[in-house]
């Protein structure tokens, strides 16, 4: 049986102790759970604080005691995995960036979406950064692309390394995240993001304060993980509302929490591929209202399965809820047309796709 080693920044935290529960974490999982049904042998290694071993759904993590990053690269982290991964007949890299200083040629690598799309770090766009990534981008044999907007990106600054890039976008199961009758009397806002920043969460808490004041009717739901003190003020935030829920859940509970949705929020201000949060929305047949964004616009068609803000704001956000709360017919138009784009996007393609790649650079 031939063995593949794959390296991630993150699944667990550092300390090996808590799981972010993404859409990141659950690509993962899909993807080693399909590379163990086609019979190879696969670990995930990852950064660690120290050297800890940790087992999810049958699938083992390694930490590797090399958690210090070059603001978007894990140069010390990359060259541990190469002299642990020795033994190992093939490599794999979960995200593109940890190719850095070197990577197997005969690999795959993927690209989530693009991250730099913003003025957070002013180390983005130096010539040190570019030089990088060229360099991460030329190290394996192939990129998978989960959006266009990676491929275009590559396309206009490095137009000779276009070929290497394959477009397999995200996915979502359409057999367990589907329409079902939703239960309660009450409007539901979900919001299934992480508590941070880019995600919009701050905006459509301010939202939320405003809406719920002036419709007995609505209420919120926030899922996803922050830091502790993201979580402790969301929970407590939450205590003071009757009509505001927080929590988080294992990835195996989302369709239920989809269920409970009249609209999903999706509100991405910047590093964002093909969304699984808006295709698990999608399937559901719940309107997402999302930020225009990387690949949600290879998902979102404003107006027709969804709503997309080029500009994410609390006021824009508060409009596109209103527009489909006082609108039922178009409510109802959309929700229609959101599980049929699900459809193009269906877990079985995705796999067979990836299963192509591997059968193709990892020969059993």
């Amino acid at each position: 049986m031939k063995s593949i080693a794959i390296l991630a920044a993150q699944f667990y935290d550092f300390d090996g102790e808590r799981i972010y529960f993404g859409g990141a974490e659950r690509y993962l999982v899909d993807l080693v759970k399909l590379i163990q049904r086609m019979n190879y042998e696969v670990k995930v290694f990852q950064a660690g604080n120290y050297k800890w071993t940790r087992v999810y759904d049958g699938i083992e993590f390694q930490s590797i005691d090399k958690s210090r990053s070059l603001y978007d690269f894990f140069p010390d982290l990359n060259v541990e995995f190469h002299k642990e991964t020795r033994t190992f007949d093939y490599t794999l890299y979960f995200c593109f960036n940890l190719c850095y200083p070197q990577a197997n040629p005969n690999a795959a690598a993927i690209s989530h979406g693009i991250w730099w799309d913003c003025e957070i770090q002013p180390w983005y766009r130096t010539d040190k950064w570019y030089r990088i990534i060229e360099q991460c981008l030329r190290g394996p044999e192939v990129i998978i692309s989960v959006d266009t907007n990676t491929i275009n990106w590559v396309r206009a600054c490095y137009p000779s390394l276009t070929p290497k890039l394959l477009y397999v976008p995200n996915y979502v199961n359409t057999n367990i995240f589907k329409p079902s009758p939703k239960k309660g009397n009450k409007f539901t806002i979900l919001y299934p993001r992480s508590l941070t920043t880019g995600r919009g969460w701050k905006e459509t808490q301010f939202a939320a304060g405003s809406l719920l004041a002036a419709y007995w009717d609505m209420e919120f739901y926030f899922v996803g993980r922050g830091t502790e003190a993201d979580e402790q003020y969301m929970q407590e935030w939450a205590e003071k509302s009757s009509r505001v829920r927080y929590g988080y859940h294992d990835m195996k509970d989302m369709p239920g929490v989809y269920e409970q949705a009249d609209i999903v929020l999706i509100p991405t201000k910047h590093s964002e591929g093909t969304s699984l949060s808006a295709l698990e929305a999608l399937a559901s047949g719940k309107p997402v209202i999302a930020g225009a964004v990387g690949g949600i616009n290879d998902l979102i068609i404003d107006s027709y399965n969804g709503f997309l803000i080029n500009n994410i704001n609390t006021e824009l956000i508060i409009d596109k809820i209103e527009k489909l709360y006082l609108n039922q017919p178009t409510l109802a138009a959309i929700q229609e047309k959101a599980r049929e784009t699900a459809f193009a996007f269906s877990h079985t393609r995705w796999e067979e796709s990836w299963a192509r790649i591997l059968e193709q650079l990892y020969p059993a």
